[in-house]
Parts: structure tokens; C-alpha cells; sequence
């Protein structure tokens, strides 16, 4: 089973992509923040759980604190150093996608517009992260 993370501020946003990753069947548990410092938070209650996040999703434009924050602190953390972060936001703005990428994202997805442009784009991220690549695991 795979942890992944959602850092998404927006509840519509948060239902469409737990509905989206339901219909992929990827076997997971999602937690959900709502923005960075909970993020962080529910990352911390995962490591004394013994539970290792093996991908995030996360929103770029965000309340209290934004994916460029969260994920600069992220990143800090060895034990996250290799857990792929996709970044899933509206902005299409090419500093925020050089930006996200020198602070280590592993990839810069723009939230497509409609349901089922967006479950085609999970469906994507889902075959390649979990059925083509090889995540690294903690032992």
C-alpha cells in the first residue's frame, strides 16, 4: 500500500482528485492538508506512526504557507530527500515552474479543466509513478 500526501486548500480541488485516485484503484492511503504547516504537521504524526510517504501532491498557490515554502522545508528533510513531489496547480506561470523545480519538485502538472481531462492526468501520473517508475523505499 502507498501513502500519499495531498496539500490542497481548495475542498472541490480535494474531492475531485480523491474521486481521481479511487477510480485509478492504486492501492493507498491519501492524507489531506490544507496547506503547508498542516502538511507538515501530519507529516510528523506519519514519522512517529512509523508510516513513510511515498509521493505528494501539492497545490502551489495555497494559504498560511504556499507549495514554494512547503516544499523548500520539505526538501530540508533528508528522509524526504527522494519522495517525488508533483506539483498539481492552475498556474501556468513559467517562474513558478522553473521556481518548483530548483527547490525539487520531480514534476509540474497544470490542473486540466474538467473531470474527465483531470482523471485523465491521475491516470498519467498514477502509470508512471507507481506502475513504470521505482519509488524508493524506507527499510
Amino acid at each position: 500500500m502507498y501513502e500519499i500526501l495531498l496539500v490542497e486548500d481548495r475542498p472541490l480541488d480535494v474531492a475531485l482528485t480523491k474521486r481521481a485516485i479511487e477510480k485509478t484503484e492504486l492501492d493507498c492511503t491519501l492524507t489531506v492538508a490544507s496547506h503547508g504547516r498542516e502538511a507538515l504537521e501530519k507529516l510528523a504524526k506519519l514519522k512517529e506512526a512509523h508510516r513513510h510517504i511515498d509521493l505528494v501532491l501539492l497545490d502551489w498557490m495555497m494559504p498560511i504557507m504556499n507549495g514554494e515554502e512547503f516544499l523548500a522545508r520539505f526538501r530540508e528533510e533528508a528522509e524526504y530527500s527522494n519522495v517525488p513531489v508533483i506539483i498539481l496547480t492552475t498556474s501556468s506561470d513559467s517562474r513558478d515552474v522553473h521556481l518548483a523545480h530548483s527547490l525539487g519538485c520531480n514534476a509540474y502538472m497544470i490542473k486540466p479543466v474538467g473531470v474527465s481531462k483531470f482523471q485523465s492526468a491521475v491516470n498519467s501520473f498514477k502509470e508512471f509513478w507507481f506502475d513504470v517508475a521505482v519509488l524508493p523505499k524506507i527499510a
